[in-house]
């Protein structure tokens, strides 16, 4: 995990509906989306990666892209999918409901397995013994079932990208799944005179802007950042 301090700064901005907003955030999982910058450098990245799967032409593609940046384009790609999959499932109303055939991890690490009985995994999911996840599609990832296989096959369908392209990029492209949520035990919020200091712990992979995006939402703020610190915590 990794510790992160923030500074919130607006002269706008109630410190005391950022505490408030952070005490019920305590008592929910948030969502796991990628960050921006993950995605593209002006949507060059991304744009690259949906080339090398077929799905789009470039005017001028690059004549031999790197080994490096066919990764990342690939990656772009992917971190986009899973983004869209979790958008959907969030504007269903969905996030805190299990699926019929749902990948599911155990909380915080562990293996995975596709619901059957959505009654039980649902007992589990509430009692924060596992998390539903999304797909970052390659060869090596593990399908869903049922409900589940056809919304992140509507997503694949939607965006013009066939099942099968993901083969054959070896490494490039193996595949695997994120969980969708994530809970944050220790975040803790400081009034500092019209500052306001958050202080939390990020699963690796995680990222600190989607969490402040999600509670400036929440308090309907749109404060300045200033990133002072990150810590690594041991394993």
């Amino acid at each position: 995990n990794k510790r992160f301090t923030l500074i919130i700064r607006d002269k706008k901005l109630a410190p005391a509906a950022v505490v408030a907003t952070v005490q019920q955030r305590l008592q929910k999982a948030g969502t796991d989306f990628y960050g921006a910058y993950q995605l593209f450098k002006e949507g060059e990245t991304l744009r690259l990666g949906l080339h090398l799967l077929g799905v789009t032409s470039l005017e001028e593609p690059p004549p031999r892209p790197s080994r490096f940046l066919r990764k990342l384009a690939l990656s772009a790609v992917q971190s986009a999918l899973f983004n869209l999959c979790l958008a959907r499932r969030m504007n269903d109303g969905l996030l805190h409901t299990v699926l019929e055939g749902d990948v599911m991890a155990k909380w915080p690490f562990g293996g995975m397995f596709v619901v059957q009985d959505v009654a039980a995994e649902q007992a589990r999911f509430d009692r924060w013994e596992i998390v539903h996840t999304g797909p970052m599609f390659g060869k090596k990832m593990k399908s869903p079932a049922g409900v589940a296989a056809e919304r992140e096959a509507a997503v694949l369908r939607e965006s013009g990208i066939q099942p099968n392209a993901f083969v054959g990029f070896g490494k490039l492209l193996e595949g695997t799944r994120r969980q969708n949520l994530i809970r944050i035990d220790d975040l803790a919020a400081e009034v500092q005179g019209p500052d306001v200091t958050l202080r939390f712990s990020l699963p690796a992979g995680s990222y600190a802007t989607i969490l402040l995006r999600e509670l400036m939402k929440t308090a309907q703020a749109e404060g300045s950042l200033q990133e002072i610190g990150e810590e690594p915590q041991p394993h």
